[in-house]
């Protein structure tokens, strides 16, 4: 029996190894994963949510700069008259010529040419302003008190060319029956009636925006010379000086 006991005993110690082995790796495979460096585990994490988009600020509302003061109508009528003898007085002159007189009317419309150039273009990029907004002392500002894009003076003075050229392709549509003429003719034309009419008398009676100001964001408003001007630009300012002797605009 003894002998028997003895061999029981050594048949049970490999089972108490064996059992025990399973739970020493299981500690070691815990030890291992504690062990694992933690720029791993960095890449490991999952990937931040995306940055929540910034809520834009509200845009500041386009209106009029409280330190500046609206045209008057005087004012409005002074920079339309004076422009338009200006830009196109000479012009008509040579068209009523030679329509009228049969006269050779070239040099005087290459003239009024140079002179259109001059006004509509030059003097806004040199100056800032055209004769009429010298005469009337007036000029155009933005809602930030800048100069409106260059743009604005080109298409502001071109509303008279636009309508003859809206007058002739009626003429022509109609006469033709071409419907592309016709239409084109149309809407060319509406440029000055929407821009004299529409937007100045009912839609923005408070600004007195016209149709290309609405556009560039533009007002007209009163200007005040500094004093300081010299050469041209103080004999372009004198302008202002008569207009308001003889007209008394600054009233």
């Amino acid at each position: 029996m003894g002998l028997l006991d003895k061999a029981a005993e050594k048949k049970s110690e490999p089972t108490k190894v064996e059992v025990e082995k399973p739970k020493r790796q299981r500690r070691e495979r815990k030890n291992k994963v504690e062990d694992v460096p933690e720029a791993i585990v960095a890449k490991t994490k999952p990937k931040r949510q995306r940055r929540e988009r910034k809520k834009r600020a509200p845009s500041e509302p386009k209106v009029i700069p409280k330190e500046f003061e609206l045209a008057g109508r005087l004012n409005r009528f002074a920079v339309g008259l004076a422009n338009f003898i200006v830009n196109w007085g000479l012009i008509v002159t040579a068209v009523v010529m030679s329509a009228f007189l049969n006269a050779n009317p070239t040099w005087i419309i290459i003239g009024g040419v140079l002179i259109a150039i001059t006004n509509i273009i030059a003097l806004p990029i040199f100056m800032g302003r055209n004769l009429g907004q010298f005469v009337s002392r007036t000029k155009y500002i933005n809602s930030k008190s800048e100069r409106p894009l260059f743009l604005h003076a080109l298409m502001n003075n071109l509303n008279f060319p636009l309508f003859l050229l809206g007058l002739i392709l009626i003429l022509m549509g109609s006469g033709n029956g071409d419907y592309a003429l016709l239409g084109g003719g149309v809407f060319a034309a509406s440029i000055l009636l929407i821009d004299a009419w529409l937007c100045k008398r009912y839609l923005f009676q408070e600004t007195k925006q016209g149709l290309w100001d609405i556009i560039f964001n533009a007002y007209l408003v009163k200007h005040v010379p500094s004093g300081d001007e010299t050469g041209w630009l103080a004999k372009l300012e004198g302008l202002g000086d008569f207009a308001e002797q003889k007209f008394k605009m600054n009233k």
